[in-house]
């Protein structure tokens, strides 16, 4: 059964996992209505981002907290040339490292590079059923991420579903709840936070 994640703001915990959200580039091959993203920004080169991970890892010994991981994300971060490479290192570390993606280039092949390349959790963005996940995203999407979703799970991979809440969605979280039960392992979701893109309004909060 997936599990639903807790949606909002609380205080923090001090035993809660310390991660790195991790945004490797700017890069996307959607065009959603509600992106934080306001413009496009040049990639770090491969040393740059080791450079990055670096200093996370003296951070992260700094802390006192338990369960530290990397969730790489973007833009869409399979369009990034070093994400194989960059889970490698992460993994090679002994943090665990998860992906977050729209799931759309993801085939059976890259499933499997994932797992073998150290990733066990990917996170698919789904922000409704069909109709309403393509309008937000693109045509044909939705059918995209629930192949993703099989892919994964297939080569070994965990799958977290994860929805963005708007009041254009937010009557359908149920049913989307069910949907993961069937073809994930987690379910979670969050508010719309009205930045870059998402601040002009084409969908409302809630």
């Amino acid at each position: 059964m997936a599990r639903i994640g807790y949606p909002f703001p609380r205080p923090f915990q001090p035993d809660e996992p310390f991660f790195l959200q991790w945004h490797i580039t700017d890069r996307c091959n959607f065009s959603c209505s509600h992106c934080y993203r306001e413009s496009q920004k040049r990639d770090l080169s491969f040393p740059d981002l080791q450079a990055v991970f670096r200093s996370f890892l003296r951070l992260a010994a700094t802390t006192s907290q338990r369960g530290a991981r990397v969730q790489i994300a973007g833009g869409e971060p399979l369009l990034s040339p070093h994400l194989f490479n960059l889970i490698g290192e992460i993994s090679r570390s002994g943090l665990p490292v998860r992906v977050l993606t729209n799931g759309s280039l993801i085939n059976r092949s890259i499933a499997e590079a994932l797992f073998r390349s150290g990733c066990k959790i990917v996170q698919i963005s789904l922000d409704g059923l069909e109709a309403t996940h393509d309008a937000i995203r693109q045509p044909g999407s939705f059918d995209r991420a629930i192949q993703a979703a099989r892919h994964l799970r297939k080569a070994g991979i965990q799958v977290t579903l994860a929805m963005t809440l708007s009041a254009v969605n937010r009557h359908e979280i149920a049913e989307v709840a069910k949907l993961a039960s069937r073809e994930a392992d987690r379910f979670s979701f969050s508010r719309l936070v009205p930045c870059g893109v998402g601040k002009s309004g084409t969908l409302d909060l809630l």
